[in-house]
């Protein structure tokens, strides 16, 4: 199989951001629904009380009534990018009725500065975006590389592994295969409209 170059992935990525934000408001918000449904059935989500979920932006998977219609015991928490050359990021605790203001990237997220922290070795559950993924686990971001470093204590984790990290994503954003880098953070497993991968269709939960 031929190799992927930082050219593939570019163009990759520009390819998947542009059908993404291609998809009709309908077509999104019912892969969305379809998908937070799975969610919900995975006994890891249950059992799961300090989850970490993310601000969707320009057509990914929304995932806003999972943490506005689930349980009160669940402590939610969003990405923050902490500006400074570490390139860190912190997950906040999030309420649904709290103000979110727009980072460098554009994206939705509570201020790391006045915001109650949880390091990621505390969170029990991770819903990742994504440009791309493999039925290994693998996956594609936007390049910046920021869940790989927040996440790097899972390559060498012993078992149980916490969190776990799962990807979501559209069904058209599967590839048949991604060349992992030595940095790379492997997924637990993949939730997409139509169906799961990874170690979640094992019921490894």
């Amino acid at each position: 199989m031929i190799s992927q170059t930082p050219t593939d992935i570019d163009a990759l990525r520009r390819q998947t951001c542009c059908r993404r934000q291609a998809l009709a408001p309908g077509e999104q918000a019912a892969a969305s629904a379809a998908i937070v449904q799975r969610i919900r059935q995975l006994a890891l989500f249950e059992q799961a009380r300090h989850v970490a979920v993310y601000s969707a932006i320009r057509g990914e998977v929304d995932l806003q009534s999972l943490w506005h219609e689930a349980p009160a015991a669940k402590h939610w928490y969003l990405p923050a990018i902490v500006p400074g050359p570490e390139r860190a990021m912190r997950f906040v605790r999030h309420e649904a009725a709290a103000v979110l203001r727009k980072s460098a990237f554009g994206i939705p997220e509570p201020d790391a500065a006045k915001g109650i922290v949880r390091e990621p070795r505390g969170l029990d559950l991770v819903l990742a975006p994504l440009v791309a993924f493999d039925a290994d686990g693998h996956r594609i971001g936007m390049g910046a590389g920021y869940y790989d470093r927040a996440f790097a204590f899972l390559r060498n984790a012993p078992p149980p592994e916490r969190p776990r990290l799962i990807g979501v994503g559209y069904e058209f954003q599967r590839i048949e295969h991604i060349d992992a880098q030595p940095w790379d953070v492997p997924l637990w497993g993949v939730v997409t409209e139509r169906t799961l991968y990874g170690r979640l269709i094992k019921g490894d939960e």
